[in-house]
């Protein structure tokens, strides 16, 4: 609806999408946004040259980060990007409005992995930006084991709905 309500109400050329819990570096939004400069969508990444994550994260929670993230590229077309599933996101509204914000039934990371695949689909360039990524200092994860059976089904889902583009995206991803 946020997204929606900045395209139609407001007028936006970009939509910002970060976590509340400052678990991003709020400065690092001029760089997502620069970068829209010459690309359609750009991540706030953990995972390229010079992204962190915190070393205090227990190691169930690094497989689940990055298991969930080479997930999410296979199901999504994105084979080059690292950080599928990060909430730190800049996007140029055209790539919104040509994807259709209203055809997205799902939330939390099934949205953030379909919004991914959409703008795989358009044509999307995508650049992903090193961030250093914290903890929440307030508050908990609302991560269940639901969500992750969700994120697993609804990725199945996304990915054997279009078998005939996964072929040719993921060859065309090979020939790259």
């Amino acid at each position: 609806l946020g997204m929606r309500y900045a395209l139609d109400e407001l007028g936006a050329e970009a939509v910002m999408e970060m976590d509340a819990d400052l678990s991003h570096d709020p400065h690092d939004v001029p760089r997502l946004v620069r970068a829209l400069d010459t690309y359609d969508f750009a991540i706030g990444s953990r995972y390229v040259s010079g992204g962190v994550i915190p070393a205090s994260w227990p190691l169930l929670r690094k497989l689940n980060s990055r298991w969930g993230n080479i997930f999410a590229r296979i199901v999504t077309g994105a084979h080059s990007v690292r950080d599928c599933t990060s909430g730190f996101r800049a996007i140029n509204a055209n790539i919104l409005r040509a994807i259709g914000l209203d055809t997205i039934g799902v939330s939390g990371h099934c949205f953030q992995i379909q919004l991914l695949h959409r703008a795989v689909i358009h044509g999307a360039r995508i650049v992903e930006i090193p961030v250093v990524f914290t903890d929440r200092t307030a508050g908990k994860s609302k991560l269940m084991i639901t969500d992750v059976l969700e994120f697993v089904i609804h990725g199945i889902a996304l990915r054997f709905g279009r078998t005939t583009e996964f072929r040719k995206e993921w060859y065309d991803g090979k020939r790259n």
